[in-house]
């Protein structure tokens, strides 16, 4: 009897799944950061960024000096997903976009309107829900944003989840995650809207400050930092802002600044005719 317990459990163990079509780290490719322009040529232009391990460990951990942390590839394709099956033609390895921290849009990509270039990545199961939406400052295109190398060599991914997550910035831009601005899209809110992000080449950072707003999917205008604060006010995401006024004419006259100013108001910003009013 103890011998037909022995070979059912042995047989059993065969039914079990596990992890044989498992693939090994370093045959994968963790996209990070997806940015979608259209080309001279009218095609849809996608440049990702992957994180290079080895670059990434500790100095204990790998040989010879540290280069840079990311690579950055462009293909180009009538359409986002033959933009991404040319990258995947590029790599020796399977690109994995579950680990996306960011999408940026190219300024006139962005006035041509997003509901083209978006559809496959926001419908798409293997994208996260939460990754940010970001626009590059117009004259920017996405690849320029991708493609540049900051001081700290952080990755913008990681620079716009860290910026948002520090409330004495939340008077600068206001970010949007992936799945509200689908829905936004979908359900034709009038206040869609995404962070702006541009490059300071002098000073060698990224620039995240005023607020890209849509007309239905296409890019309508570009809101300054005084601007942005105004909609962080009447929208009630203000947490704790900077508002500087002067009670005088005189242009040299004392200036006034309150700190950690939380917005909370009970105004409806309603639009009649293309024209707002309360």
């Amino acid at each position: 009897m103890s011998h037909k317990w022995y070979w059912l459990i042995i047989l059993s163990l065969l039914t079990v799944p596990g992890c044989w079509d498992l693939e090994e780290v370093d045959r994968r490719a963790f996209i990070t950061n997806i940015g979608i322009d259209i080309d001279s040529q009218n095609q849809v232009r996608m440049t990702i960024q992957i994180p290079l391990l080895k670059e990434i460990l500790p100095p204990g951990a790998r040989s010879g000096s540290r280069g840079k942390d990311f690579q950055t590839i462009s293909a180009s394709g009538s359409s986002v997903y033959e933009a991404f099956s040319a990258l995947e033609a590029m790599t020796e390895r399977r690109l994995v976009i579950q680990q996306k921290q960011l999408l940026v849009i190219g300024s006139e990509t962005a006035r041509a309107g997003v509901n083209p270039i978006l559809d496959w990545l926001l419908r798409s199961p293997k994208t996260p829900p939460h990754c940010l939406i970001l626009v590059a400052q117009s004259p920017r295109t996405a690849k320029e944003i991708l493609e540049f190398t900051p001081q700290t060599k952080t990755m913008p991914g990681l620079t716009s989840d860290l910026t948002r997550r520090l409330a004495t910035k939340s008077d600068r831009t206001y970010f949007i995650e992936s799945w509200l601005f689908h829905q936004k899209l979908l359900y034709g809110s009038k206040d869609v809207y995404a962070g702006l992000i541009d490059i300071d080449e002098k000073e060698g950072k990224y620039i995240m400050e005023g607020l890209a707003v849509f007309n239905g999917h296409r890019l309508a205008g570009e809101l300054n930092y005084e601007e942005s604060q105004t909609f962080g006010l009447l929208t009630n995401q203000m947490k704790a802002g900077r508002i500087t006024f002067d009670f005088s004419d005189d242009i040299a006259g004392p200036k006034y600044s309150l700190r950690a100013v939380k917005g909370k108001t009970k105004i409806k910003v309603l639009v009649n005719e293309g024209q707002p009013f309360f």
